[in-house]
């Protein structure tokens, strides 16, 4: 689907749609709960939740929804306990790299028998090795270490060494396996720990199900023999990625107040208001309400260790500072669904914007309008949804080829540009 975006400012209010990365790790505790039904609330799941959701089915997890008066869907989770079966489920993680990482150690537990695992896109391509390799040691025995591929055998427990500096999703995924081994595990950061937060996030979950960890620097301690335990019923927090896209857009041009948003959040995302207020965009809050408007913005220098997802729509909005805006430590952005240093440099060229880049950082010398033109979104919906922020400063119409790749993670996106203003037309 493209997708021709006719360029104004977005003003108004929108409510933020659940943080995926919550309920991703939600929905696999309450998987993992021993014999207790819990209730996950979560608003307007994309593509990568509803991944998510298809491969606890399939290890044996019971998983109905029902649409709510306040527009959410409730989800309620009966856990899948040990799959016994000599029919080994396939797991299909489409294009989900949180549900592929995070899942597979989990799912060695709840089928020790084996399973498949399969996905789509540039899934295949996405690092895996460190974390294959670490149970592989353990005692797991894989058909390949890239999807797809085959797994048997729950590993024991002991010593897991993990890089920090590829993917935190391998060190969350390992922390929902440990608890329920009966030795528990430690596993040992090699620093930096890049995305902490996400780590963070993961720990605040266990916690939510009953589940303890020590943290000490960069080695965590897991005691073995734990259970799961239901809150009965857990809310997905507000997505501070997903908001990023509105603040931006009202930092460039226009007026937006994002609701249902945590100050509080363990989301380094959140972090977008502390920068975009730093570039000199009028920022207010209130209970959970996040108003950003336009204003004459300056370059800065955005580090990215901690905040990946932000750089390419944060990217657009150096693209309108006034001076040079350099975001580094970004390498692991080559990584994702597309090699976002690349993709993020290809969209802004293609509108216009002066941009050059090196392994590890993008360098922006902003100018106050874009001329528009063709984006390729990548098939990244990332790169999609920032190319439609950039139209509110651009000059002509913006055409945004493979726009359909946004509901990755917000099926909503083009509806909510529109309330907000927006002028939109499907080619």
């Amino acid at each position: 689907m493209d997708i021709k975006i006719i360029p104004r400012a977005l003003t108004g209010k929108v409510k933020a749609i659940s943080s995926k990365s919550d309920a991703h790790r939600l929905f696999f505790a309450a998987a993992a709960a021993e014999e207790e039904t819990s209730i996950v609330i979560n608003g307007k799941a994309g593509e990568d939740i509803l991944a998510t959701i298809n491969c606890l089915k399939a290890l044996g997890a019971e998983i109905h929804e029902r649409k709510t008066d306040a527009d959410e869907t409730e989800y309620t989770v009966i856990p899948a306990g040990r799959v016994e079966s000599d029919i080994l489920p396939t797991l299909d993680c489409g294009e989900s790299g949180s549900t592929a990482r995070m899942l597979l150690p989990l799912a060695t537990y709840i089928s020790p028998k084996g399973f498949k695992m399969t996905g789509r896109g540039r899934l295949p391509e996405r690092p895996m090795t460190p974390l294959i390799d670490e149970l592989i040691k353990k005692g797991c025995e894989f058909t390949s270490k890239s999807i797809p591929l085959e797994v048997k055998n729950t590993p024991a427990g002991g010593v897991f060494k993990i890089a920090g500096n590829i993917s935190s999703q391998f060190i969350s995924g390992l922390l929902f396996l440990l608890p329920l081994l009966p030795d528990g595990g430690i596993i040992e950061i090699d620093p930096p720990l890049q995305s902490a937060g996400y780590v963070d996030m993961t720990v605040k979950t266990l916690s939510l199900f009953g589940v303890k960890v020590e943290r000490n620097d960069n080695r965590i301690t897991v005691k073995g023999g734990q259970r799961y335990i239901s809150p009965q019923k857990a809310y997905a927090e507000g997505d501070w990625s997903s908001a990023a896209f509105w603040l931006c857009a009202a930092a460039l041009n226009g007026s937006i107040t994002v609701t249902g948003l945590d100050a509080e959040s363990a989301q380094k995302d959140k972090y977008v208001f502390d920068i975009l207020s730093r570039m000199g965009a009028k920022c207010s809050q209130t209970d959970g309400e996040f108003t950003i408007s336009a204003n004459s913005l300056k370059g800065t220098e955005i580090d990215a260790s901690g905040i990946p997802d932000l750089v390419p729509v944060l990217s657009v909005v150096c693209a309108a500072a006034e001076g040079e805006s350099v975001i580094f430590n970004a390498g692991r952005l080559r990584l994702k669904e597309s090699d976002r240093i690349e993709s993020t440099c290809t969209m802004l060229k293609s509108l216009g914007a002066e941009v050059t880049s090196d392994n590890d950082s993008i360098r922006i010398i902003g100018k106050k309008t874009l001329s528009g033109g063709t984006v390729d979104s990548f098939n990244d919906h990332r790169i999609a949804m920032s190319a439609a922020v950039a139209s509110v400063i651009c000059e002509n119409p913006v055409i945004i080829l493979g726009a359909e790749c946004c509901a990755k993670s917000y099926l909503s996106f083009f509806d909510d540009f529109n309330k907000l203003g927006g002028k939109t037309e499907i080619l």
